[in-house]
């Protein structure tokens, strides 16, 4: 049994970029920074299915790979209009100050509406890009967190909490976790 290996340890800080263009260009690559963020975590949801034999008293005898579904949680701190356009479809910018704000209409909140049209490219650039992997989602769906909130108060600082669900881009592409140079963002 090989030992463990203490430089395999990861902590991946990092920046998030929305629709890079051209890896090979400075950073944020044809694309544009989101934010500040406290906290990321990407999730592979994997999907399972229970066989269970009745003969035997119902025990568990096998499971059905059933997929995976891939996520980005992530905890932005302030107010970034780039990460407000991207995650709001009801983002409108001041016509005074030029930030962007929220305002929400009939129009704008009606249910039912396919997110699919605001999907993004996502691409996760950790600080040290030549030993540790980036995050690609190739087509992210930007939602709010359901238990986000804006806190109004002085002892906490804002935090927006989002979810990017990644779904197929037209090339049947869904996620990649490999050294930035590995990456093809097609």
């Amino acid at each position: 049994m090989a030992a463990g290996d203490l430089q395999t340890v990861r902590f991946l800080p990092g920046r998030w970029v929305k629709d890079p263009t051209d890896l090979s260009a400075a950073y944020p690559y044809g694309g544009t920074e989101l934010g500040n963020h406290i906290e990321a975590m990407v999730m592979p949801n994997q999907v399972v299915f229970e066989v269970r034999a009745e003969e035997y008293g119902n025990i568990l005898t096998d499971v059905v790979d059933g997929g995976r579904t891939w996520a980005v949680a992530l905890q932005v701190r302030g107010w970034d209009d780039d990460m407000i356009e991207t995650l709001f479809p009801s983002s409108i910018r001041g016509y005074i100050s030029g930030k962007q704000g929220i305002k929400e209409t009939l129009d704008t909140s009606q249910a039912g509406k396919l997110a699919s049209n605001r999907a993004i490219k996502l691409l996760h650039v950790p600080d040290d890009t030549l030993n540790h992997e980036a995050t690609l989602l190739y087509c992210a769906i930007p939602l709010v967190d359901e238990a986000a909130e804006f806190n109004r108060q002085r002892r906490n600082e804002t935090l927006i909490g989002m979810i990017f669900w990644a779904v197929p881009d037209y090339n049947g592409n869904i996620y990649a976790h490999q050294r930035l140079s590995d990456i093809s963002l097609v």
